[in-house]
Order: C-alpha cells, then sequence, then structure tokens
C-alpha cells in the first residue's frame, strides 16, 4: 500500500522528535545562508508558527522501508533548531522576516583565543536530564511564563517608544519572545532583568539595523545613548558619540553598547553599516 519514502537524515531526525516528546531535540543547519533562507526553510518557518500540520507521518518497516501511517502531523514543539552562518562575499544576508523570528548570536575570535594548546575537540557528557526536561516544558508554551519580569517588559516598552519615533520600532513576536527568554535564562540561574534586556536587544533588535549614514545614524545613536546610560534615564539632544562616550561610567548594557561602537566606527568609514561583519 503506497509508495516507500526517501528520508534525508534532518527529516528522520524530527519523526525521532515527534516520536519523543519528552527529550528537547537539536537540529543544526550548518552554513544556512548558502542558498537563500526563504526558499527551502519557509514551509518549515510557517509550521512552526501556525502548528498546522506539514510534517509527514512516517514509520520504518520490517524491511526498511519508510511508509506513510496516517496524515500529517505538525512539528514537534521539542524540536529547536540553530543555523549556522558564514558572511562573506558567497553568502546570502538573512531577510528581517527570518531575522525577527530568531535570536542572532555573533561568535568573534579574539587574538587570545589563538592558543596552541587548546584542548582537541570532542564529545561531552549529556546535561542534566530534570534542566533539558524544564527547558522544554519552558520553550514549548506559547504562553508567556508566570517568571517573566514585570521590569523587562517595562524597558522594552521605553525603548519601542524610543524606536518608533524613526519607524523602526520591533512588534509583538520580539516582545513576547524576549519575555519568555527571560523565562528560561532565570531558569539557568540568571534572573536579572538587565542581562536578558542587554541579551535580547542584541540578539533580536540590532541584527535589523542596516542602512546608510543618513537613513541610520540619529537611530543609531540614540540606541546607543540608551543601552549607555540604561533605560530610565533622559537621552539627551541625539548627539551622543559612540566612539568616546561621555565619562568612565560602565556601560548599563555592555555587550549591545559594544556591537555598536563597532558598527558607528564602520558607518563613519563607509557611511553604509549592517549587523553583520
Amino acid at each position: 500500500g503506497g509508495h516507500a519514502w526517501h528520508v534525508p537524515a534532518a527529516l528522520e531526525f524530527m519523526l525521532q522528535a515527534a516520536n519523543d516528546r519528552d527529550h528537547p531535540y537539536l537540529l543544526i543547519l550548518d552554513e544556512m545562508n548558502l542558498a537563500h533562507v526563504e526558499r527551502y526553510f519557509a514551509d518549515v518557518l510557517s509550521g512552526m508558527e501556525s502548528g498546522e500540520p506539514v510534517l509527514p507521518n512516517l514509520r520504518r518497516n520490517e524491511k526498511g522501508e519508510w511508509r506513510a501511517v496516517g496524515g500529517p502531523v505538525a512539528l514537534p514543539e521539542n524540536l529547536m533548531v540553530v543555523g549556522t552562518v558564514n558572511v562573506d562575499e558567497t553568502t546570502y544576508m538573512f531577510s528581517p522576516k527570518v531575522l525577527d523570528r530568531a535570536n542572532t548570536i555573533e561568535f568573534r575570535v579574539e587574538t587570545a583565543d589563538l592558543a596552541t594548546d587548546g584542548a582537541p575537540l570532542e564529545s561531552i557528557d549529556a546535561g542534566n536530564l530534570s534542566h533539558a526536561r524544564s527547558f522544554l516544558r519552558i520553550a514549548s508554551t506559547t504562553a508567556v511564563p508566570a517568571s517573566a519580569h514585570a521590569e523587562l517588559a517595562g524597558h522594552l516598552r521605553e525603548l519601542h517608544t524610543l524606536l518608533a519615533s524613526f519607524g523602526r520600532e520591533f512588534g509583538h513576536r520580539t516582545f513576547g519572545e524576549a519575555l519568555r527568554f527571560a523565562a528560561l535564562l532565570e531558569q539557568s540561574g540568571d534572573s536579572d532583568p538587565l542581562v536578558a534586556l542587554d541579551l535580547q536587544v542584541l540578539q533580536k533588535v540590532l541584527p535589523k539595523f542596516h542602512g546608510s549614514v543618513r537613513e541610520i545614524a540619529e537611530p543609531l545613536a540614540l540606541l546607543a545613548s540608551w543601552t549607555f546610560n540604561g533605560p530610565g534615564v533622559a537621552q539627551g539632544d541625539g548627539k551622543f558619540d559612540a566612539i568616546s562616550p561621555p565619562g568612565s561610567a560602565e556601560p548599563a548594557l555592555p555587550m549591545t553598547f559594544a556591537k555598536i561602537q563597532r558598527m558607528t566606527k564602520r558607518l563613519q568609514a563607509n557611511h553604509f553599516v549592517s549587523f553583520a561583519e
């Protein structure tokens, strides 16, 4: 009855996750931007957000053949997708639609990292099972956890108001996912709302900042002032110098401010800048 399916490794992994809902599954797509992401990943994003059944319901029979055993099923909520990206002239950049649905994490190599006695790559021990299940329980719910910080929500609303004056405000998805991120971060042991804010502005708001000096210089300077002074502080006349900030104070959101400084330098040198370096 019916044709056998060809099941690549990625689909087999998804099917395994669908049949083992008590454990988190992490699917890693290497060099994800060698092609336009929207051309091959749009159905996955739609399936994740809509909950519609888009995954074929397959089982392997005694002959080793993959056969359909019913109608399609929804993508399992215990499946997380991570993609690696290289930025050079042979790759494609992500569109705002993709960036809006992801946390962009940048890895930079410091000089001190170039050690000759580094440990070789090897497998690592599995993490604590109860911790993994707790993470899965929070990550698989669409509701904002009760532990999400009201303080963080206030900071995000303040930032939204500032960015809206330049037409660069974020939407409901970014706001809700930032609160869920804070809950997961708290579950891992860090309950500081400013740490969660720093990471989410860096990973979800700043990646969509790109453009010419005329269109981006002023909002980038305002964001630099806000991340340096911290939420709740008057931002002055919009002439904040991110390269040489006033005084000797440490920035309130140090990771985001450091990235803005690098972006500002490139903007001044090239009259155009994007998050990708």
